[in-house]
C-alpha cells in the first residue's frame, strides 16, 4: 500500500472485490503486500492470476552466478509460483 492507497483497505477502496479477476505480473518474488493483495482478493472470492516474465533472464542469471541449468531453474520458478 502506500499513503493515498492504504494496503488494509485497499481491496474495498479500489473496487477490487467487484472485479471478475486480477492479474499480477512480476519479474520477481512477490512483495508482502502483493501476497497480502492475494489473500485479501481469496476472502473475497475473486480469482486472480500470476504472470511470471523475464524468465529467460532468471535461467541466464542462475546459469552464470550458479551453475544451474535451464530446466531446474524453470522448476524452481514453478515451485516458487505454485505457492500463490
Amino acid at each position: 500500500g502506500t499513503r493515498d492507497w492504504p494496503g488494509a483497505s485497499y481491496i474495498r477502496d479500489a473496487g477490487l472485490r467487484h472485479f471478475d479477476g486480477v492479474v499480477f505480473v512480476t519479474a520477481g518474488a512477490f512483495s508482502d503486500a502483493e501476497v497480502d493483495l492475494m489473500n485479501q482478493l481469496m476472502g473475497f472470492k475473486v480469482p486472480y492470476y500470476v504472470v511470471r516474465n523475464k524468465v529467460d533472464q532468471d535461467v541466464l542469471n542462475n546459469k552464470e552466478d550458479n551453475d544451474v541449468g535451464v530446466e531446474e531453474t524453470l522448476h524452481e520458478i514453478r515451485e516458487e509460483l505454485e505457492g500463490y
